[in-house]
């Protein structure tokens, strides 16, 4: 059994070259980060490049391995694997969560990005959204793990909101159901996969 492992593990220590990944923009980045330093501290002859975008991936056109995507993560030519669900929360200033006067972003729903006179302001971006909350300008529909940092720092605080109770964001990991996967892909998919499974145990 340990020849079996050892022979295994040196296997997987050859496979080298580069694996391109992108994420979406308002993906958190320093959990991927952590995931990527964990991989190449295991498999240092593997290269991972990432790109940070949210249009549909075109996997050949563009020599993209593996994509993170939240909802409708493509068509039918694409493999989605589920890889978690994020919750989705209500938050505004401190001490103005309640204040009507600002307006409501909601950079999940649907033509987030258009401007709606009432409103007067609109992102599609996370992070953007989250600048206006803790600056005051707005109160936002947001993913609770971009949140925590500051809510615990006072910055903002976490209410009920006018929409509800909001679905869970999904993460689905995508790849190419025709797209060849090398021996670098394979392993890389699979720590990415088995990365999300134990954080999902955690919770």
């Amino acid at each position: 059994e340990l020849s079996l492992a050892n022979e295994v593990v040196g296997g997987a220590q050859k496979a080298s070259g580069q694996v391109r990944i992108s994420i979406p923009t308002a993906f958190p980045k320093m959990p991927f980060a952590e995931i990527v330093g964990e991989f190449r501290s295991l498999y240092p002859d593997i290269s991972i490049k990432v790109f940070v975008d949210d249009r549909p991936v075109s996997f050949i056109e563009e020599g993209v391995d593996l994509a993170l995507r939240g909802r409708a993560p493509g068509g039918d030519s694409l493999i989605a694997r589920h890889l978690n669900d994020t919750e989705i929360i209500f938050v505004g200033p401190l001490g103005r969560i309640n204040d009507e006067r600002l307006p409501i972003l909601r950079p999940i729903a649907k033509g987030s990005g258009e401007i709606n006179r009432q409103e007067g302001l609109a992102t599609r971006s996370f992070e953007l959204s989250l600048a206006f909350v803790k600056n005051g300008q707005a109160r936002a529909y947001l993913p609770r793990p971009i949140c925590e940092e500051a809510i615990k720092g006072h910055l903002l605080e976490e209410g009920e909101g006018p929409d509800g109770p909001q679905a869970p964001l999904p993460l689905f990991l995508v790849y190419h159901d025709k797209y060849h996967q090398t021996k670098r892909i394979q392993l890389f998919k699979d720590f990415l996969i088995g990365a999300f499974t134990k954080n999902n145990a955690k919770k």
